[in-house]
């Protein structure tokens, strides 16, 4: 005997039992009714066509927003060009692609950290050693094997910035999908999974995509220098995919734009610093020359130790800059082992920013969070 068959009908919510709408762009009775106002006005001094206007632009606003929370696939089928971060042919590809401020050459190299040496701990500096020696461990035949001496140098260095009492700690995350959108046309997209991406997981476990506050994305290479492509152009546009998606956050209000960047083959290490359009890049460090060696570990270090410090989410105190000016000008610096660039003194200025507003806060967990851990 066969089995009945029941006719199949629309599509419904499993919760609600109503047929599924398809999410549009544009809501067309909205449109309609833009249209009907601009034909009913007279003159473009008519407040009727003064309210059309308005109306327009915030449908436009609306359809933008939306726009931005398509999947890649989607906004293909919109007519976004999708261009792959890896297909990026040189860093000057890129610098052209985004608008960015950038040459060759000075004052564009970024200076290897001032201060003190910074020592990894005693397993960590023992095993990367090894590694470096081993004749039978050939870093050069694939990716996977050059990621091994990142793996190590991140970890210790990310440790060793734990900060037991923050609300939330700086984590590592690998295969990070970003997209950076062309300000230029905005139909133009490039996109790719960054290999490492430094960033804050949720106050609560419920989204596992929801990955905040990304300011630091590292690029795992067999070869600092493939052929077919830039892995220091593919590491800005992660970058700025990186910086986009923190401008769009409605909370914190107060939040920092600059972002780094590391491009490594576990021996060759170069360094990115990207700030409103100036970009600055370090010169090649060898992980196997001692001043090599010395020079990427205060880069790595500060770096992390930046992360944190822009972050609104790490301190119990609250502590994070009040504005990008003041970042810029006397808590980055003293990181890197810099002067403060203010006109103020230094011993006049306290080293953070204090809030206590809760307003800056992305989200009511956080902020239950921290106020129950003061």
């Amino acid at each position: 005997m066969s089995t009945p068959t029941t006719p199949l009908g629309p599509k419904t919510d499993s919760l609600s039992g109503s047929p599924r709408k398809r999410r549009t762009l544009v809501d067309g009775d909205k449109l309609d009714e833009i249209i009907r106002e601009l034909d009913r006005a007279d003159d473009l001094d008519d407040p009727t066509l003064r309210l059309a206007v308005q109306n327009l632009k915030a449908v436009l606003s609306e359809a933008d927003l939306l726009t931005q929370q398509l999947t890649p696939s989607k906004k293909a089928r919109l007519g976004v060009e999708i261009v792959q971060a890896s297909s990026l042919k040189s860093i000057d590809d890129a610098v052209k692609i985004f608008g960015l401020d950038y040459e060759d050459d000075d004052p564009y190299i970024w200076k290897v950290p001032e201060g003190p040496d910074v020592h990894l701990s005693p397993e960590a500096e023992s095993l990367l050693t090894r590694m470096r020696r081993a004749k039978f461990w050939n870093r050069g035949s694939a990716e996977a094997l050059s990621r091994t001496l990142i793996d190590i140098l991140l970890f210790d260095r990310v440790e060793a910035h734990q900060d037991k009492l923050a609300a939330r700690q700086l984590s590592v995350r690998g295969e990070v999908p970003l997209e950076a959108t062309v300000s230029a046309t905005r139909d133009v997209i490039v996109k790719g999974n960054a290999d490492y991406a430094l960033g804050y997981d949720p106050a609560l476990p419920l989204d596992a995509k929801g990955f905040e506050s990304i300011s630091i994305v590292v690029e795992a290479k067999r070869d600092i220098v493939e052929k077919g492509g830039s892995p220091i152009a593919q590491t800005l546009a992660y970058m700025i995919g990186a910086r986009q998606k923190r401008m769009n956050l409605t909370n914190p209000k107060r939040i920092v734009l600059t972002t780094y960047g590391m491009v490594t083959d576990g021996t060759i290490w170069r360094f990115l610093r990207l700030d409103g359009t100036r970009l600055l890049v370090s010169t090649p460090l060898i992980l196997s020359e001692l001043q090599g060696r010395s020079s990427i570990y205060k880069f790595v270090d500060a770096i992390v130790r930046s992360a944190i410090s822009l972050s609104p989410h790490t301190t119990p105190q609250r502590q994070f800059p009040a504005t990008q000016e003041r970042w810029l000008e006397d808590i980055e610096p003293p990181i890197f082992g810099r002067p403060v660039v203010s006109s103020q003194q230094v011993s006049d200025v306290p080293e953070k920013d204090v809030f206590t507003s809760t307003d800056d806060y992305d989200n009511d967990e956080l902020k239950d969070i921290e106020e129950s851990e003061v």
